[in-house]
């Protein structure tokens, strides 16, 4: 697996299209604010850390207390998911599979229901060979057959792997990123570990992972536990009921027409459709003039 390290050493960064996208980004980045982890793995890419013995010295002792961390959770088999998330917390440790995991989780925190785990694999269908990129990552709407056979533990064949069809998006919290599975690939291609492990011609390819159990108790346990992993209100899902009974009054066109002409890009558009709903209920029966006086109160 490859290890994380979520401190400064390195700059995340995140892009969004559509509003689940952008919750997911948010939750996203509360993972590596509430869990922040790093390894030796990730360190040892940088000569000037290993250049003594002290520090490497201390890198093997970190990646001893990794391996150790991550037999304590596996081999309890009971609160597998929560032992596994203490114990990031109280370590500070973890690598993109524990990451991973976390993030599963925090979705379904946030409400998110088809959410699953995928081991990375590189396929080049030139040669027809596939190679495993040693890295896990999390995925929304990934659609799995239902015949599929998860949890193999025979030797990966290409009939084993899944292509990602145009819903599914990844949610990188290692790399920092989220992303239309379809793209990802260029995200990857720019990343300083995983960029030498992919061919020019190579496609991504997924293998879904048997995720530890999460259910109905794990959740609230987790939700009580960490409650800054859960998006604040005016951070959540659209409030569509909203949106739509705006879309119906006669005033919408020419709110939309505003916005156009004042709004230089989607923040104006998303701090005042999305984020504020009750405040545009109000101001569309309230009339004209106070949706323009409010939008242009919001632009100055």
């Amino acid at each position: 697996m490859i290890n994380s390290c979520t401190n400064n050493s390195h700059k995340i960064s995140f892009s969004s299209r559509n509003k689940l996208i952008r919750d997911a980004d948010k939750v996203c980045r509360q993972v590596n604010i509430s869990l922040p982890v790093f390894s030796s793995t990730r360190l040892d890419r940088f000569r000037t850390i290993k250049s003594s013995q002290k520090m490497r010295d201390y890198l093997n002792s970190l990646e001893d207390k990794i391996i150790r961390f991550r037999i304590f959770y596996i081999n309890n088999k009971t609160n597998t998911l929560i032992n596994m998330i203490n114990g990031m917390k109280l370590t500070k440790t973890g690598n993109c599979g524990e990451i991973a995991e976390a993030t599963r989780a925090a979705l379904k925190m946030n409400n998110y229901n088809d959410v699953s785990t995928f081991a990375l694999y590189a396929y080049n269908p030139y040669t027809q060979k596939i190679r495993d990129l040693d890295h896990t990552v999390t995925a929304i709407n990934f659609s799995i057959p239902k015949n599929f056979d998860i949890g193999k533990e025979t030797s990966i064949v290409y009939k084993d792997l899944l292509k990602p069809d145009k819903k599914a998006i990844i949610v990188d919290s290692w790399a920092g990123f989220v992303e239309y599975a379809k793209d990802c690939i260029i995200r990857y291609k720019t990343n300083v570990q995983l960029s030498a492990k992919i061919g020019k011609n190579d496609k991504l390819m997924f293998l879904p992972l048997v995720p530890f159990e999460l259910g109905e108790k794990e959740l609230s346990y987790l939700k009580s536990k960490y409650p800054d992993l859960i998006l604040k209100k005016d951070s959540a899902s659209v409030d569509t009921k909203i949106i739509k009974s705006i879309e119906n009054t006669k005033n919408f066109k020419k709110l939309n027409n505003i916005y156009m002409n004042l709004a230089k890009n989607d923040e104006y558009v998303d701090s005042f459709l999305y984020k504020n709903p009750s405040k545009v209920k109000k101001v569309v029966f309230d009339g004209f003039n106070n949706i323009r006086r409010i939008i242009e109160n919001m632009v100055k």
